[in-house]
Order: C-alpha cells, then sequence, then structure tokens
C-alpha cells in the first residue's frame, strides 16, 4: 500500500488511501511490506492511493488486481481514519473485500498472514493503519462468522433434547397404559421405561452429528453464517 502523498495546497496536501479489509474464518488478510519498499518490513491490509475520479470500491479492486493479480469483489465501508503529520493529511478507508483465493503473487509485500483481530498488535505495522484498527477492531467485533461447528458439542446438545423429548413421550405413554389390562400394562411400561428414553437420545445424537457434518461441508463450500454479536 502505497503512502505517498498528493500535491495539494501550499498549506497541506492529502492522501486517501482505500485498504481491502479480506476475512476468512474470522481472520483477516496482513501482507508485510517487501524491505526495499518505503516502511518496508511492517504490515498493512492490500490496497492503495485512490486515482483522481476513483470511488474507494474501485481502487481497491484495481490495487488488489495490481498487488496480487487477483479479481477482488468489494462490499461496506468498515471504517476509517485520518492521520496528520505537519503539512499532510492521510485519510485511509477499509472497505470489506472477497478474493477468490490466497494471494499466490505478491508484488509489493514479502508475505501474507491471516490474523484475528485480537491479535493485530503483535504485528507491527505502518503508522497510517493504526488509526484504522482501533476503529476496525469496533466494526469486526460486532460481526462473527461460524465457519465449523463442533461436531461432539452439537451431538450433546441435540441428545439432551431430544432425550427431554423422550422422557415426556414415556410419561404420557405410562399414564396411558393405566387403562390396559395388568399384563399388557407391564410389558407396555417396561418398554417405555427402557426402549423410548433411550432410542430418543440415540436418534438426538445421530441428527445432531449429521447437522453438523452438513453444516462443515456447506461452510467449506460456500462459507460460514454470519451472526451480529452485541
Amino acid at each position: 500500500m502505497e503512502t505517498n502523498v498528493e500535491s495539494g495546497s501550499q498549506d497541506t496536501t492529502t492522501t486517501t488511501i482505500a485498504a481491502a479489509v479480506i476475512q476468512y474464518g474470522g481472520r483477516y488478510l496482513l501482507m508485510k511490506r517487501a524491505a526495499h519498499k518505503g516502511n518496508g518490513g511492517m504490515w498493512e491490509f492490500p490496497g492503495g492511493k485512490v486515482d483522481p475520479g476513483e470511488s474507494l470500491q474501485q481502487a481497491v479492486v484495481r490495487e488488489i488486481k495490481e498487488e496480487l493479480n487477483l479479481v477482488a469483489t468489494t462490499g461496506k465501508l468498515l471504517g476509517s481514519a485520518e492521520t496528520r503529520d505537519q503539512n499532510r493529511v492521510l485519510r485511509l478507508f477499509g472497505i470489506e473485500t472477497f478474493i477468490e483465493h490466497e494471494p499466490k503473487e505478491l508484488k509489493d509485500h514479502s508475505e501474507f498472514l491471516w490474523v484475528k483481530p485480537e491479535n493485530f498488535s503483535e504485528y507491527p505495522m505502518t503508522p497510517a493503519e493504526y488509526g484504522l484498527l482501533t476503529n476496525l477492531k469496533n466494526s469486526l467485533s460486532s460481526e462473527r462468522e461460524i465457519v465449523n461447528l463442533k461436531i461432539w458439542s452439537v451431538v450433546k446438545v441435540f441428545g439432551v433434547f431430544y432425550g427431554i423429548m423422550g422422557l415426556f413421550v414415556a410419561a404420557f405413554m405410562l399414564v396411558s397404559s393405566m387403562a390396559l389390562p395388568i399384563p399388557f400394562a407391564m410389558a407396555t411400561r417396561t418398554i417405555v421405561a427402557l426402549v423410548i428414553p433411550f432410542f430418543n437420545l440415540l436418534f438426538g445424537m445421530m441428527s445432531g452429528c449429521l447437522v453438523a457434518l452438513v453444516y462443515n461441508l456447506y461452510s467449506a463450500v460456500f462459507g460460514g453464517i454470519k451472526v451480529q454479536v452485541r
């Protein structure tokens, strides 16, 4: 992400930068600037300067193509920040961005990582990035993508739920069996007490396992479900 300022008035020059905020599995793409570039060795979101007549989204799409040789699509504005240094102003905008796969060609960077928002502070970033980070953390923390379900956890939840349902069914049948002749009533009560709760629990656990497996497969192919975290 180039951070050279544009020419402006004699007193102040202003540059607008569009940063691509790319998320996958709750982690965000950070790029390490190549050693021969300005701010070499520091981390940043991919992106760059907005050319005259460009929108923020158009700038992101162009920069991702130039820097990573990837086709990008863009979404909403996630946050912005303004930093000042003597007679220059840098306006940095974080744009929600989507790419088809991980970068394979790096032009201005030496490496990339997928980083959780709570771990951003572990990576030294360019001065322009720090103002944006606080803004972004508030935005990013309000939305999470459920990428995978823990199968055993879902199995236990479904097992407990179906098991409780089985107990209610068993209780209802036990009460109903009282109207039957005694031999039939005893047999019915035995079956109800032993079989229905057990098979309900087993069916619930199998259903939970199936639900988790289907969801995880769907998530791997199409992406997970996004939920708002308040």
